[in-house]
């Protein structure tokens, strides 16, 4: 179960995060641009937590899971099909999925392993998880944990390192084959995406789904 789920306040903290968006769109742009160096078109992908739509739509996933209902609505508004769910028990089936993708979602969940072996289940073997967060270690990651405290949104959160989760997905039977970042600061210029981690805040993992 997710730790704390901010936009269960309702429809004005669902309208807000898009708002966010809206205001940042070189942000948006970068954040979208690091994630298509991670995806692979598929006919059958998923995002897991996809809040409002904003990357699905942008992304062509074909399905959302969304446990928030104000988030799900928005969803619906956008035309990106969604379907009411948790990480840690989706309610989707065994091996039914070539790409699934989770968005800045972990640092909300309770029990990230459970999650990540969800993902695993719905992925056929040698299928694509993407897997976008925020990284703690770097330089913007500890100055926002930092104030993380006075944020309404990210007050609930729990950032991770990219060792960490690279740690953890390994754990799960994927295998990470490529890494990219972007966004070292909130200002609204251009945001290069570069491979690797450790500079840029939003930072993608694609891994791949071993056999075992």
């Amino acid at each position: 179960m997710a730790r704390c789920n901010p936009f269960e306040a309702g429809i004005d903290a669902a309208r807000a995060y898009d708002a966010w968006f809206a205001r940042h769109p070189a942000i948006f742009d970068a954040e979208t641009a690091c994630l298509a160096r991670c995806f692979e078109q598929h006919r059958r992908s998923v995002e897991i937590g996809a809040g409002t739509g904003m990357f699905a739509r942008r992304l062509g996933i074909g399905l959302s899971i969304e446990p928030a209902e104000a988030m799900a609505r928005l969803c619906r508004e956008k035309g990106v099909p969604v379907v009411r769910g948790v990480a840690e028990a989706l309610p989707l089936d065994s091996g039914a999925f070539g790409l699934v993708a989770m968005i800045t979602v972990e640092c909300f969940l309770e029990d990230v392993g459970r999650a990540l072996a969800e993902a695993a289940r719905i992925l056929e073997a040698q299928g694509v998880f993407v897997l976008a967060f925020l990284n703690r270690d770097t330089p913007l990651g500890r100055a926002y944990e930092l104030r993380s405290a006075d944020d309404p949104v990210y007050r609930f959160a729990r950032f991770r390192t990219a060792a960490e989760l690279k740690a953890q997905l390994e754990a799960h039977g994927f295998r990470v084959e490529a890494a990219c970042q972007t966004v070292k600061d909130f200002g609204d210029s251009v945001h290069e995406v570069h491979d690797g981690t450790g500079s840029g805040i939003f930072t993608v993992f694609k891994a791949i789904k071993t056999c075992r």
